[in-house]
């Protein structure tokens, strides 16, 4: 995952977590496969899982549900929404607590049990509005009928000569909106930084929500100081209600069913893009040399003359053929009129026509056809796998938005503003108090070690440093300095594997050879004794003097001297092999380890 990351952002090593741990759980992981696309990885099914829980805040409830519950939150009351968590305790705490012995689930140590318990309602109802489904949820359900209140007010709440109360609140929620958005906008940025601003960039949220603030911004301007350019005003705002639309699409995405149809659409966008390119190419010679034919006393360049160039063209591929224009035919124009006006029947302006339909709605548009059903089969394919990393998108996103949807998203920041102030200030007394004091113990105990060791100034003045705060550069340095320490140890320690894992598999080699040597030793110290035995250990056979002596037709004859010589001959030299060959194996495992252990030296 790291090299497929890596491909993709050279400087990912920036923002790879500690390597210094035995193991990475899936929140180590989250960023890094987010930043490097990794949608395979995010389509597992632990990484799912964790996401999941992510986005609903271990509120393992349907949708349904819980959007009735977030409405009318004494829903949450219901044993539906029963909801068990596991938790520390002591023996003393669980019997404090009255709590049955079936609901331990397992041994801590240290006197500690691991105790599944029951949510409270209240417990329930904040873990629930503080996932980020829920924050997504609200934001939908308030988002859509302030569609319908935006559409009224710029339809029929904006006269020319004076504001309404309908604009006012328009803008208002516009403006908290924008600030909503951008708490997801400065929290992913920050995140990102300059190594991964090419990922940031990348996001569409970033894109729309930027729109809509410069949207929101022109028409403000247009609005209170260009009165007299109405039209211009009513235009743009037109356009913010479109980008207001078109916004639904980020809400849409996050389905389950829709999410990968979206997917798929945005894919034969891009397609249906590429190819515009290719129909622009034939379309404006045609609509040119129609142009000139049809018009040889026009001298003059206006946005008219572009218009229709394009514009009929253009709608010939939908089937708006317009063939009296081409014959020279206009409404209020005589035949063969040489006016600027009127348009002059000329016989090539047909054939052109005939030559653009042929190539451009026959071939090209047939070809696109062709190429969007490649288009979908290729994207339904991998349609879940990016619904499922988007979902990862969304909850990074949702996560750091406040709870209240917008308008009431204002009455929450006004919240947490004053409660921040009000808390700063309760805390500065004390927190400079604690601070005096713990100065002046220190203070004391660095003069002590003074007087009772003068030898150890340096590491008493070290251990003793009053921390002061460090600026956004100072520890932005230090961070930088300090992942690259832990990259430069885990690639250490990675070498150190793969040579540990290498001398293992060389001492298996070496191992098994030397079973076989052994083997093959036995086998011949076996065959050597048999055929070699000491005549001492030969038993003497009965005498069989006068006795018929009947031989053994199957009994073969021993091996004469001269055999077993050449099958000694032959066996030495086989073991000589062998021998060699598990030499020559040692000498090259032991030149690849001091090789090795040079290059970690330096």
């Amino acid at each position: 995952m790291i090299s497929s990351c890596a491909n993709v952002y050279p400087n990912i090593t920036w923002t790879i977590p500690t390597f210094t741990k035995v193991s990475w759980n899936c929140a180590d992981t989250e960023w890094l496969g987010l930043i490097g696309r990794c949608r395979r990885f995010m389509g597992t099914r632990e990484m799912q899982d964790y996401i999941y829980f992510k986005w609903t805040n271990d509120v393992s409830a349907r949708t349904l549900p819980v959007s009735a519950g977030l409405l009318f939150p004494p829903l949450f009351a219901l044993s539906y929404f029963s909801t068990e968590k596991n938790e520390a305790m002591t023996r003393e705490q669980i019997e404090k607590e009255g709590i049955d012995d079936s609901q331990i689930q397992a041994y801590i140590g240290d006197d500690c049990y691991l105790v599944e318990k029951q949510l409270s309602v209240k417990e329930i109802i904040a873990q629930t509005y503080m996932s980020p489904r829920a924050k997504f949820m609200l934001r939908f359900i308030i988002y859509l009928p302030f569609l319908f209140f935006a559409t009224n007010t710029i339809l029929y709440e904006m006269p020319r000569l004076r504001y309404t109360l309908s604009e006012l609140f328009l803008a208002i929620t516009l403006f908290i909106q924008v600030l909503d958005a951008g708490f997801p906008f400065v929290d992913l940025a920050r995140k990102c930084g300059k190594h991964h601003f090419d990922f940031f960039l990348s996001l569409p949220f970033v894109w729309l929500e930027t729109a809509i603030a410069l949207q929101l911004l022109i028409c403000l301007f247009l609005r209170l100081f260009l009165k007299y350019n109405f039209y211009l005003m009513k235009s743009f705002a037109a356009i913010l209600l479109l980008t207001l639309y078109c916004r639904l699409f980020l809400f849409i995405r996050a389905s389950r069913r829709l999410g990968p149809a979206l997917m798929t659409l945005y894919a034969m966008i891009k397609v249906a893009l590429i190819f515009f390119i290719i129909i622009l190419v034939i379309l404006l010679p045609s609509g040119i040399s129609q142009e000139a034919l049809l018009f040889p006393s026009e001298t003059l360049f206006t946005l008219d003359t572009v218009y229709k160039i394009l514009f009929f063209d253009f709608y010939r591929l939908f089937g708006e053929l317009n063939l009296e224009r081409a014959h020279g035919e206009q409404e209020g124009c005589p035949t063969n009129d040489t006016t600027v006006d009127c348009p002059v029947y000329n016989a090539f302006v047909p054939i052109i026509l005939a030559c653009y339909m042929l190539i451009a709605n026959i071939f090209l548009v047939n070809f696109l056809i062709a190429i969007f059903n490649n288009v979908i089969e290729e994207v339904q394919a991998e349609a879940l796998g990016r619904w499922k990393y988007n979902l990862l998108l969304e909850t990074e996103q949702y996560a750091c938005r406040y709870i209240l949807p917008p308008p009431l998203t204002l009455f929450e920041m006004i919240y947490h503003s004053c409660k921040a102030i009000f808390c700063k200030q309760l805390r500065s007394p004390k927190t400079d108090r604690a601070t005096e004091a713990k100065v002046k113990s220190e203070s004391e105990e660095a003069g002590k070690d003074t007087e009772i060791s003068v030898g150890d100034d340096e590491e008493n003045t070290n251990e003793h440093l009053v921390a002061r705060e460090l600026t956004l550069s100072e520890s932005q340095e230090a961070r930088m300095q300090a992942n690259q320490a832990v990259l430069n140890l885990a690639l250490i320690e990675t070498q150190k594997a793969e040579q540990e894992a290498e001398r293992q598999m060389e001492m298996t080699r070496v191992t098994k050879l030397q079973q076989i040597v052994e083997d093959v030793l036995n086998e011949a110290e076996d065959s050597l004794a048999a055929l070699t035995v000491p005549e001492e250990t030969v038993k003497p056979e009965p005498s069989t003097r006068g006795l018929p002596v009947k031989k053994d037709e199957d009994e073969e004859a021993p091996p004469s001297v001269e055999e077993v010589q050449q099958l000694l001959v032959e066996f030495e030299k086989q073991v000589q092999a062998l021998v060699s060959l598990m030499d020559r194996r040692l000498w090259e495992f032991i030149k690849r380890s001091e090789h090795t252990s040079g290059e970690n030296i330096i």
